[in-house]
Order: C-alpha cells, then structure tokens, then sequence
C-alpha cells in the first residue's frame, strides 16, 4: 500500500518500447509477482518518476537509434523523343523531335 491508500505494484523489468517520430513514448513493463499475462504499456514519462533506475538501464541496454527515413529513388532521365511537343489545334498535335533523336524524328 502507498501512502494515500492504493495498491502500489513493483515494476520487475522493462521488455520494450515504442517510438513515435523518435521519441520513446510507452514502455512495455513485466510486473513483479505477476504472469506474462499481466505485462502492459505504460506511458515512459511515469516510468521516469517511478522507477528511474530501471529506465535508465533499459535506455542503455537498448540505445535510441536514429530512425532511418524513407530513401529517395532517382531514375535517370529517360529521352522519349517527345520532349517538344506543340498543340496546333484540338485536334491535331505536331511534335518537334528532340536534341538526343538522331534520325531526324523519323521512326527506325
């Protein structure tokens, strides 16, 4: 029992963490004298004021990495041939060929 009354639990280990955006929001916590059954999320934050000890050697068994983001694809810049295409009318295009045609825009 605490001190106003309530039932208090003794945290036995801290088993994982979630991110968002980088930052270790909740833990997932194994509680003393209770079956796996009974681990739960609990907001990191109130891990800290409880039982520092515990987040801190969580913290340096599993370091923050730095989250890998989203690699850019480039592909190279593919001649179609219909780089300079002109709109006459509605209804009829005329397309000029482009620098890299070396046959004069005519097909092979």
């Amino acid at each position: 029992m605490d001190s106003s009354g309530g039932q208090r639990f003794l945290v036995e280990r801290i088993l994982n963490h979630r991110d968002v955006n980088g930052i270790r929001t909740s833990c997932l916590v194994r509680w003393r004298g209770y079956p796996p059954a009974w681990d739960s999320w609990k907001p990191r934050a109130q891990l800290i004021v409880d039982v520092l000890g515990l987040v801190e050697l969580y913290d340096e068994t599993y370091p923050l990495r730095p989250k890998k983001g989203r690699q850019k694809i480039t592909f190279p810049n593919v001649s179609t041939g219909m780089e300079k295409c002109q709109s006459l009318r509605p209804s009829q295009k005329r397309c000029a060929p482009s620098s890299r045609d070396h046959n004069g825009g005519k097909p092979p």
